[in-house]
C-alpha cells in the first residue's frame, strides 16, 4: 500500500501502511491528560509527501485538544537508521549563533537540560527540559546569559523516545511569536567552530509575545506522553 498524505482520507489510513519500515506508534483516538484536557487523534500524514515511501519518509500522527484548536501534538516517527543518520550532523549549538543562521538542533542548547530513563513502555526516552521561552525562536545569549539560564523557569519540554525501529520526537510549548523584526544591522552567526567575533555587533531582538497557552506544556505531561506511546494494532 502506498500513500502520500492522509489528508482527504480516515486519520488511521497511513497508520495501517505495511510500507514503513518503522512500526506505527499512537496514543489511541482519545488519551486522558491530568490537569490538562483530553487529546484527541484527529489526522496523520507523511513526510515528505511524496511516493514511494523509502526508509527516510517520516511518519506525523497529530492529536487535539479541540478538533481545529491552535495547539496541536505532533508525533514525528523516524526508522532509526534515518533517525540515526539525521541525529549525526548535530554536533552541538552556538548559543550565540543568530536565529535562522545555525543549527535547529535546539535539544544541545546549554540552556536545555536532558534527563534519560526507561519507561514503563519499553522506550527509551530522552526528555528535555528547556529554560527557555521557544524551540523556534531562540535568540542568541551572551555568557553571562547561558551561566544563569538554568536557574531560569522551564518554558518548554521535548523528547526523543526510542523504540526497537523507532523513533518519535514532539516537543511541547506555547505559542509565541516576535513582536517585531529584529534590529539591524544583525551580528554574524558565529557557528561551532568558529572564532569569536572580536567586537560583536550589538543588536536588540523584539521581545516573545504569547498568543495562547499549551496546557500540556509541562514535564509530567510529556513524560505521561512518552509513557503512552503504543504500537499501531488497527483497532
Amino acid at each position: 500500500m502506498m500513500v502520500s498524505s492522509s489528508r482527504g482520507q480516515g486519520p488511521e489510513e497511513i497508520l495501517r501502511c505495511t510500507t514503513f519500515t518503522q512500526r506505527a506508534y499512537w496514543l489511541g483516538k482519545r488519551l486522558s491528560v491530568r490537569n490538562a484536557p483530553d487529546l484527541f487523534f484527529v489526522s496523520s500524514w507523511t513526510e515528505p509527501d511524496e511516493q514511494p515511501i523509502t526508509l527516510s519518509t517520516r511518519l506525523v500522527p497529530v492529536y487535539r485538544s479541540e478538533p481545529t484548536g491552535p495547539t496541536g501534538l505532533y508525533l514525528i516517527e523516524w526508522a532509526r537508521p534515518a533517525w540515526s543518520t539525521r541525529i549525526g550532523q548535530f554536533t552541538g549549538y552556538a548559543a550565540s549563533t543568530v536565529p535562522g543562521g545555525g543549527p535547529v538542533n535546539w535539544w544541545q542548547h546549554p540552556c536545555v537540560e536532558k534527563e534519560v530513563y526507561r519507561a514503563a513502555n519499553g522506550a527509551e526516552v530522552h526528555l528535555f527540559k528547556a529554560h527557555l521561552v521557544s524551540l523556534i525562536y531562540i535568540y542568541p545569549k551572551t555568557a553571562q546569559e547561558v551561566a544563569r539560564c538554568l536557574r531560569e523557569p522551564v518554558g518548554a519540554v521535548g523528547a526523543h523516545v526510542y523504540f526497537e525501529r523507532t523513533v518519535i520526537e514532539f516537543s511541547l510549548q506555547h505559542n509565541v511569536s516576535p513582536a517585531g523584526p529584529p534590529s539591524e544591522p544583525r551580528p554574524k552567526p558565529i557557528l561551532p567552530g568558529d572564532p569569536p567575533d572580536p567586537v560583536p555587533t550589538p543588536t536588540t531582538y523584539p521581545t516573545l509575545v504569547r498568543h495562547s497557552e499549551n496546557p500540556n506544556n509541562n514535564e509530567n505531561t510529556a513524560r505521561f506522553i512518552a509513557g503512552a506511546l503504543q504500537p499501531y494494532d488497527g483497532k
